[in-house]
């Protein structure tokens, strides 16, 4: 941990050139920038009274920040807490019959929209996953983290859309990423 605060500081302190000439505030502001989505209205303030190497030290553990405000927001989120199993029953595709039926007319499109409503169709899994991802960016406490599952998402980045893939994106992001994403490289691997 001492070794990963000693490398933030320096790759921190590295951006911009005339460093030194920069004021207190404005240095925060630029760690909350490198490791975080930038600083929210009372940040600068908060890092200011903790100081920027016991910020970075309490964001590489981020389970011992409380996030309630986020918990309570993702909670509108219900795709997050769901297997893939339960995303596919309450969340399903049409199948192919009533797909042909719609095709060939013996369906109407307001039949299938009964059916299989907007709010349960495949489309809200992704949709879901997408706002939670703002939301957390814009009101976690956790930031480093934030930007670091998404990087990590990313780099190991699957189609959500392609066949069943796009109900298993919530268990990836939440078994594989999310747990890892400060972690060993092997262990996210």
């Amino acid at each position: 941990s001492i070794m990963i605060l000693a490398s933030l500081l320096a790759w921190i302190s590295f951006a911009p050139a005339h460093a030194e000439a920069l004021t207190e505030r404005q240095k925060i502001s630029h760690v909350l920038d490198r490791l975080g989505y930038g600083p929210r209205p009372g940040d600068v303030d908060r890092m200011r009274a903790m100081g920027i190497a016991a910020y970075i030290e309490r964001q590489l553990d981020p389970r011992r920040i409380p996030d309630p405000a986020v918990e309570q927001a993702l909670a509108g989120y219900p795709v997050l807490a769901l297997g893939t199993a339960e995303l596919v029953r309450d969340y399903p595709l049409p199948p192919p019959q009533v797909r042909q039926r719609l095709a060939s007319g013996e369906m109407s499109r307001r039949e299938v929209m009964e059916r299989y409503p907007a709010e349960r169709r495949p489309v809200v899994v992704a949709a879901q996953l997408q706002a939670a991802r703002v939301t957390r960016a814009v009101m976690s406490e956790r930031q480093l983290e934030e930007v670091m599952v998404g990087f990590w998402f990313n780099h190991f980045n699957v189609y959500a859309q392609k066949g069943p893939v796009r109900w298993m994106v919530p268990a990836y992001e939440r078994e594989a990423i999310r747990p890892h994403a400060l972690g060993r490289f092997r262990d996210l691997v």
